[in-house]
Order: C-alpha cells, then structure tokens, then sequence
C-alpha cells in the first residue's frame, strides 16, 4: 500500500531507514535479518509506528546498531542539566536573547502569537 503523500513519518522510522541506507541494506535485507515481513519494515520506516522492545531489540541487531540510538536517546540534546524551577514564571525574552538560547540545537516547541491566538510549532 502506498503512503499518502503528507503521511506522518516518525522520529524511529527516519533513523531505521538512514542507517539501513547507511549500511547498504535493501528493506527485505533488514527483513531477514530482523526476522519480519518486508512490509512490516516498510510500514515502521513510513508511519508513526510504535513497535514492542522485542521487535526494537532484533531491529537494531539486523542494524548493527542499539535500541538507544533508534529511538533517538543520543540525538542533538542541548548541552547541559536542566531543572525545573518548582514555580514556573514567564519571563519575555528579547530577539537577541532568544536566538543566543535557542543556539545551533534542537527546539523542543516555540510558541508564537498571531491574530487568530496562540500558534506552538
């Protein structure tokens, strides 16, 4: 079955299908070694799928790779412990100190304000 064109795709299906494209492997080459359908492998590389730990486990073996690094426990995490205060309080930031803090990392969500309200990407 084909994807529609906007389908979501999810965080484990784009690190199955680059490291499976780093290695050089075909999707039935990871079905093999994983011990499942081709278009099982297929559906977690295109959905937002949540497959089991068992599965997750054989995947990353077929991989030569860890569950860790599949569902993205090492990717582009900010420098640093943070903490939540124990009461939370809005501060306004200005434009150069938000871009100092935002950096070269990831962003968890921003939030902005428009006309029709509140829009968080």
């Amino acid at each position: 079955m084909a994807r529609p064109p906007h389908a979501a795709r999810g965080d484990i299906g784009r690190r199955v299908a680059a490291r499976r494209l780093q290695l050089g492997l075909s999707r039935e080459d990871v079905a093999l070694r994983a011990g499942a359908a081709p278009g099982y492998i297929a559906y977690v590389e295109e959905q937002s799928a949540t497959p089991g730990i068992s599965f997750l486990l054989r995947l990353a073996d077929a991989l030569e790779t860890t569950v860790h690094e599949l569902t993205g426990g090492t990717v582009d995490l900010p420098g640093g412990l943070g903490r939540a205060a124990r009461e939370a309080r809005m501060v306004e930031l200005g434009d150069t100190e938000c871009w100092t803090l935002l950096g070269d990392h990831g962003v968890g969500r921003v939030a902005l304000t428009h006309d029709d309200g509140p829009v968080v990407l």
